[in-house]
This record gives C-alpha cells, sequence and structure tokens, in this order.
C-alpha cells in the first residue's frame, strides 16, 4: 500500500470514529450569547447557524467600528466534557495573533524612546551582533527578514526560557541566519517570540520581560483584557484546547491539497524551513491545557484573550491611535505600523506574504483595500481596517488546519459583516 492509499484509508478510518461518537455523545444545549447591533442581525443568525449545525463548537467574535462595539458574540463550549458554556468571560489561546501584541509593546516601547526601528539589534543587546546577525536591525526582525528561522538543529522547551535564562539567551546568540538578513523573508513560527521577547527585555530599562512590559505599559493603562502568559489564578476562565495530533492534521488536509502538500513536507521533509521552524522547540500544543504552560510568557503563541480585548486593542490602531479620546500612539507612530515593510515569496510559508513591523498584511476582498493585523494557528484572526475605522477579531477553542486568513468560520463572519456594514453606511 502507497502513501496516498495509507492516507485514504487512515482519513476513512477517522470519519467513521467521528461519526460513530457523534451517536453515543449526548446532545448540548445550544450555546449563543453577546450583543449584536441591531443592523448586524444577519452576523447573529449566521452564528446560530453554525452552532446548530456543528460548524461552530466554540469561539468568539468581536468588531469594533470607531471604537464603538457593533459585535460581541460567543457561542459554543468552553469545555464540552464538563459541559461548561462559552461566557462573556472566556478566554482562549490565541497563538500567533499575540506577535501582533508583542509588536504593539514594541511601538509603545519606540514611543517612549526606548527603541528604534532603524537601530541595529546588537545596539540594545551586544552580544546578539556575530554570527552573521551583525546588521539585523530591529525592523529586519519585527518583519521576518532576519533569517532566525530556527537555531541550526539545537532544540530548546518552554522551560528552558524559563528556568535557564542566561544558557537560552547564549543559544540564541549563537544562532547564524539562513540567508543574508534583508535579502528575504520567512515566517519566523517560534523564533520571533525568542529574539523579540529578549530584544524587549534588553532595551527596556527595567529589563523587563514582554509580559510585564506589554501589562504595564497597554493591558493596564488601556483596560485590555489580554495576557502574554497567563497567571495561573485565571487558568479557571481558560476554554479547555481541542488540538489536532500530527496525524489527524494530516489526514483533515488530505480535502485541501494545498495544506496536504505543505504539511506533508513540513512533517517528512527535512529540508522544509517551515518544519525546522517549528521543530526548533520540543512541545506539543496539548501542553497548553496546562495552567503552567500557558502561565510562560512567549509572544510567538502563548497569548490568552477574548475576541473583545483583541477587538478593543485593534480599535486605537484603526482610529489613528486615539480612540474615544484616549492615545494608544501618536498619529505619526500609528501610520507607521500600518505600511508594510516587505513583500514577496516566504521562504518558510512557501506563498507570497507581506510583513510590516510585526504584523501580517492581507488583501480584504469585501472593501478592496489592506487590513494588517495577525492569523493565528487553527483559525484565529485579528486586524485592522483603518480605511474603515474597524478592528475585528475570531477566536476559537476548537482548532482547524488553517491559520493564515483562510478558516471558513471566520471567512464566512467577515463577509456577512461587510455585508451588513456596508448597509450599515448607508442608513
Amino acid at each position: 500500500m502507497d502513501f496516498l492509499e495509507t492516507c485514504v484509508v487512515l482519513l476513512m478510518a477517522y470519519i467513521v470514529l467521528k461519526y460513530l461518537g457523534t451517536l453515543v455523545t449526548p446532545k448540548l444545549d445550544l450555546v449563543i450569547g453577546g450583543y449584536c447591533h441591531p443592523k448586524f442581525k444577519k452576523v447573529e443568525e449566521l452564528i446560530r447557524k453554525k452552532v446548530i449545525s456543528g460548524k461552530e463548537k466554540g469561539g468568539a467574535f468581536a468588531v469594533y467600528h470607531r471604537g464603538e462595539v457593533l459585535i460581541d458574540m460567543w457561542a459554543g463550549y468552553a469545555d464540552e466534557e464538563a459541559k461548561r458554556p462559552w461566557t462573556r468571560d472566556t478566554m482562549t489561546v490565541t497563538f500567533s495573533t499575540t506577535k501582533s501584541i508583542a509588536a504593539i509593546t514594541i511601538a509603545k516601547m519606540v514611543e517612549s524612546g526606548w527603541l528604534d526601528y532603524s537601530n541595529l539589534v546588537s545596539d540594545y543587546w551586544p552580544e546578539f551582533g556575530c554570527n552573521g546577525k551583525e546588521n539585523i536591525t530591529v525592523e529586519m526582525l519585527l518583519s521576518h527578514q532576519a533569517g532566525l528561522v530556527w537555531l541550526n538543529g539545537e532544540k530548546t522547551t518552554l522551560r528552558d526560557i524559563r528556568d535557564y535564562p542566561a544558557e537560552f539567551e547564549k543559544l540564541l546568540e549563537r544562532a547564524t541566519p539562513e540567508w543574508q538578513p534583508g535579502t528575504k523573508r520567512g515566517y519566523h513560527t517560534v523564533t520571533y517570540g525568542y529574539f523579540v521577547d529578549t530584544l524587549a527585555r534588553k532595551a527596556d530599562p527595567k529589563h523587563r520581560n514582554i509580559s510585564t512590559i506589554f501589562k504595564e505599559e497597554i493591558q493596564d493603562p488601556y483596560d485590555i483584557d489580554f495576557y502574554i502568559g497567563l497567571p495561573k489564578e485565571l487558568s479557571y476562565r481558560m476554554a479547555r484546547g481541542h488540538f489536532f495530533t500530527i496525524a489527524e492534521l494530516l489526514i483533515s488536509s488530505l480535502a485541501v491539497p494545498r495544506k496536504f502538500i505543505l504539511f506533508a513536507k513540513m512533517m517528512f521533509s527535512p529540508s522544509s524551513m517551515l518544519g525546522k521552524s517549528i521543530k526548533t522547540m520540543d512541545f506539543s500544543n496539548t501542553e497548553l491545557n496546562d495552567p503552567e504552560t500557558r502561565s510562560i510568557g512567549l509572544s510567538s503563541f502563548i497569548g490568552c484573550g477574548s475576541a473583545r480585548s483583541l477587538g478593543k486593542l485593534y480599535s486605537y490602531i484603526a482610529n489613528g491611535g486615539t480612540c474615544k479620546g484616549k492615545q494608544l500612539f501618536p498619529p505619526n507612530l500609528n501610520e507607521r505600523l500600518t505600511k508594510p515593510v516587505t513583500s514577496g515569496y516566504d521562504e518558510c510559508i512557501a506563498t507570497e506574504n507581506t510583513y510590516g513591523l510585526g504584523f501580517m498584511f492581507r488583501d480584504n476582498p469585501q472593501v478592496g483595500n489592506l487590513v494588517f493585523g495577525h492569523p493565528g494557528l487553527g483559525g484565529q484572526v485579528v486586524y485592522a481596517d483603518p480605511t474603515n475605522q474597524i478592528s475585528l477579531a475570531y477566536v476559537t477553542n476548537y482548532n482547524s488546519i488553517f491559520g493564515f486568513w483562510d478558516d471558513a468560520r471566520f471567512l464566512d463572519l467577515e463577509k456577512t459583516f461587510y455585508e451588513c456594514f456596508r448597509e450599515y453606511q448607508t442608513s
């Protein structure tokens, strides 16, 4: 039996087992809650249909316009096994959307004069400037141009970051770029947090970690209910994550050939840049259901919050840096955040991509203009649409094979929202 036949057999077995499971699992009550502006009732109806059909098992969707909440809804279960429904206070792991939260934190440091995008990383972290990293600027690091997508075969764990900071720092300093920095771009899947978080700590006058800088400079002053590394005492608010195993990921992607090819190369090809970048850390996503693991701040993917918190934070950027009379960024800095830095072939994701200062950019098919923010593994999304002064976020604890703006659950909500928004503008 060849590889493809094996995959087909595994897929059929998986489908049968999933079907049998639905026959013996008791049906839970329908859970939908939150606020929806009357002009956007089609969005609420869509969420209801998704829950009834089983396409939405747990998640939240929030949209702000000019700082005002248009939609703040949640649905499904934070923990099906415990029959714990999703509520207003439910948080979930938002994966790589956290990279953009670190980027916003870095921008706040730039505003304070602690960092400059044009300066070398080694200006703040002298030991970094070796082994081909001498000319890497802060901008290059944030825009995935540094070539530091892995650590040249050396592996790490989250405990290394927490328990052996000095040794971990030396490991980063030994790293060599995969290409001449500034000449290419490639998604720094895990290492983004390694290097950006260390840079933040080095540049901060108090040498605080990224979690503390975000909390004290942004979270507390602007009342943003989001955490880079969740305090263990707040774990009762977390939705239980439902993650794919490697086998499930591969099998589920059979229906989407481009995903199957990407995942197959990632898992089995020694030359896959994406595979190298992910395998840098000895880690399984299921560990994120452990409060101890979630408490370790890493901006690559360990961010915890709600759609509301992401939408609220991005509402400042979507409105020129100021929202309801309160300024997050001055206009010139906010304008800089809205501009792409580099575009072209992505060496890791193997597709065209556009990066900014810690953000990803995307052509919004609904309105024909660029939006920017960050997607996350399993369907998470947050972005700002400055043209329309909109911020939008979707999060879920039921991960899918999608992670780059392409999850149907989000795309359906986005399409329906903008249909309503066009009517809302003309009413």
